[in-house]
C-alpha cells in the first residue's frame, strides 16, 4: 500500500481540479501546508481564516440577539405553572389528543368499509 492511499484505494495528487480546502485532506503529505513549502500561499490562507471568522461572528451575532427580540418579554413574563394548572392543562390536551386521534380512526374505518364495499 503506497503512503497516503487508504484501505488500498490509491491517493489522488491535488491538482488544481479539487478546491483549496480539498488539497489539504487530499495530500498524502498534508505538513507541507503548514511548513509553508508548497501548498497555498499566505494569502489564500488568510483569505480562507478571514472568511471563516466572518462566518463565525455571523453566527455569535444571531445567538447574542436571542434575548433581546420581540419575544423576550413573553419570555422573562413566564413563569413555572402551579400543579392544579399543570394538571388541568394536561387533561385538556389529552382530551384533544383522543378526539384527534379517535376521528383520524373514524375516517380510517369509513374508508376501510368505502373500499371494501367497492369490492377493492
Amino acid at each position: 500500500m503506497r503512503p497516503g492511499s487508504v484501505r488500498g484505494v490509491p491517493a489522488r495528487s491535488p491538482d488544481k481540479t479539487f478546491p483549496r480546502w480539498a488539497r489539504l485532506f487530499l495530500d498524502p503529505d498534508p505538513l507541507k501546508y503548514w511548513s509553508g513549502v508548497g501548498g497555498p500561499s499566505m494569502s489564500e490562507r488568510s483569505g480562507f481564516l478571514d472568511r471563516a471568522w466572518k462566518a463565525q461572528h455571523a453566527i455569535e451575532k444571531r445567538f447574542n440577539s436571542i434575548g433581546k427580540g420581540r419575544y423576550a418579554r413573553v419570555l422573562r413574563m413566564a413563569r413555572k405553572p402551579e400543579p392544579e394548572e399543570y394538571h388541568h392543562t394536561s387533561n385538556v390536551v389529552l382530551v384533544g389528543i383522543a378526539i384527534v386521534g379517535g376521528i383520524g380512526f373514524a375516517i380510517f374505518l369509513f374508508v376501510t368499509w368505502l373500499l371494501r364495499l367497492m369490492g377493492a
